[in-house]
């Protein structure tokens, strides 16, 4: 049996140009940006510590296995342990070994991530320059306005009488886009 859904409807109008307003105002006052920016940034300068130890901790482990494969090669040249059984302890190490090495590879690209928080103001401050200019310009027209909010905001979540909204904006034009995530939230009454 079906049961009923006991959410309350919301006025696609009444989102809309909540969603609008609020894109407007952040546009036109990068520093909410900058700060949510500022934010991130020291979440990852923390973690950065946390990478570090990890680091450390799978070149310890690396360097074990790399112990444990030089005493396995010495017990087998002095007949303790068989070809097979050296084959196979091997084999076991070398899966370690490589497991190690991903881990290694995931914990240094988390680090090449980070964008100094100088560029990335410099970056916030001229795209809103940039979308500032073109808010003038698609004002009565629903589908630039359509496109410029798809580029810009990647979730839209409602909590009640609150719109909490996710947005992406480019911090580093000079390459790829990297792009880092912001949140802001607009009340609906």
């Amino acid at each position: 049996m079906p049961r009923n859904c006991d959410v309350k409807s919301l006025s696609a109008e009444l989102i809309e140009r909540a969603v609008w307003d609020k894109f407007c105002e952040v546009v036109k006052n990068p520093k909410l940006i900058i700060e949510q920016v500022q934010k991130l940034h020291a979440k990852k300068e923390q973690s950065r510590d946390t990478v570090s130890e990890s680091n450390d901790s799978v070149e310890k482990d690396m360097k074990k296995a790399l112990g444990e494969e030089n005493r396995l090669l010495e017990a087998y040249r002095e007949g303790i342990i068989s070809i097979e059984q050296l084959k196979a302890q091997m084999a076991k190490i070398q899966d370690r070994k490589d497991k190690l090495t991903d881990k290694q590879q995931l914990l240094m690209q988390s680090q090449q991530n980070v964008i100094p928080f100088s560029l990335a103001k410099k970056s916030i401050q001229d795209y809103c320059k940039i979308i500032e200019k073109r808010l003038n310009d698609i004002k009565d027209n629903f589908e630039d306005k359509r496109y410029l909010l798809e580029l810009a905001i990647n979730q839209i979540v409602v909590e009640e009488n609150t719109l909490i909204i996710k947005g992406i904006v480019p911090v580093d034009f000079s390459e790829k886009p990297n792009l880092g995530s912001i949140a802001s939230t607009a009340s609906l009454w």
